[in-house]
């Protein structure tokens, strides 16, 4: 048929292209992130120049010939490279076209989580700009575990700024995909998640514990251990360290149990431990503290309208620790504020 003067054959040629595109794209895609990373925005080099012309000249194709994809491939694979990749990633999302290449942009999600905060600020905010078009995506259930493997590299990233992006993602990709997740794709993002409370970042941290409340609430497949980490969360919220009794809390810790296992199941092979594995010491007494006040916190702030039978106990929990250092304390003192606020109208 023939719509707006495009024809079907041009339709399924433009998608072939877009597919081989894709398809070239996610081949180079990390070698053009860690060019991203470490290029110099004042100093564009002839050869970046090249390459961003040969990418150009590859997407001028023929629209009417349905077999055009078969010999697309661009030339350049730098920066400018990416940054066209991200463009062509942003007008699938805009026109709904996305769902034909879902396969090919679920393999890109980890390039563009890590390059979120390269020193060329425009490139930044093309990638920042391609992150939140693909918030917007549903995914078909045959890719997800593809984008579910490149969250879970993102949350392990190097870089703390992909870290934190990939957290971000995780919040609006959980909830959008709660009912299509597998009980182990759910579990892994949860326990990845749970993970991160110990982050040697504090904004990661913080990130981590946003983006906990929403398991907490109970979102998909993981609404039958919402209970069981709420526990976790209070044993090892309670008591504070003491003079006396600093050893044994700086070893607390929050698991979850994995899918199939016991609900008591913790340790090896049983779950997902909040423990630091980036510092040691004071330091890593320290993450672990705020990562187990950050557990506590994300249970309280994930009933923001009710009082459950648990909440008293967990709040009991919360304010032993308000006499801490920083930045303990400041998450113990945000909590009961957040609290007052959403509950002070039904006291």
């Amino acid at each position: 048929g023939d719509l707006c003067g495009v024809t079907t054959s041009s339709l399924a040629g433009l998608r072939s292209g877009a597919t081989a595109l894709l398809t070239q794209f996610v081949e180079g895609a990390p070698a053009a992130g860690k060019e991203a990373l470490a290029a110099n925005p004042h100093e564009k080099s002839a050869e970046t120049t090249a390459a961003a012309a040969a990418a150009s000249s590859a997407m001028d194709v023929d629209v009417n010939d349905a077999r055009v994809g078969e010999s697309l491939a661009p030339l350049g694979r730098g920066q400018a490279w990416l940054e066209g990749v991200m463009m062509t990633v942003i007008q699938l999302a805009k026109h709904g076209d996305a769902a034909h290449v879902a396969a090919h942009i679920a393999l890109l999600l980890p390039a563009v989580l890590r390059v979120q905060e390269p020193p060329d600020r425009d490139f930044a905010l093309v990638a920042k700009r391609t992150l939140t078009y693909l918030k917007y995506i549903v995914f078909p259930r045959d890719t997800l575990g593809v984008v579910v493997a490149g969250l879970l590299e993102g949350l392990r990233d190097p870089q703390w700024h992909a870290r934190a992006a990939s957290l971000k993602f995780t919040q609006a990709f959980a909830f959008r995909h709660a009912f299509i997740l597998t009980a182990d794709e759910m579990a892994a993002l949860r326990d990845e998640v749970i993970a991160r409370l110990t982050d040697s970042q504090i904004e990661v941290r913080l990130l981590a514990g946003d983006t906990l409340i929403g398991f907490l609430k109970g979102v998909g497949a993981v609404a039958l251990s919402a209970e069981t980490l709420r526990g976790r969360c209070l044993a090892a919220a309670a008591p504070p360290p003491r003079k006396k009794r600093r050893a044994a809390a700086a070893t607390a810790v929050i698991a979850v149990a994995a899918p199939g296992a016991a609900p008591g199941a913790s340790g090896a092979g049983g779950g997902v431990a909040l423990e630091a594995g980036t510092e040691t010491g004071a330091g890593s007494e320290m993450l672990r503290r705020h990562g187990a006040v950050l557990g506590a916190s994300a249970c309280v702030l994930s009933s923001p309208y009710d009082v459950p039978i648990w909440m008293p106990e967990m709040l009991e929990a919360l304010a032993r620790w308000a006499g801490e250092p920083s930045p303990v304390k400041e998450t113990v003192q945000r909590t009961f504020s957040e609290f007052k606020k959403t509950h002070q109208d039904t006291w």
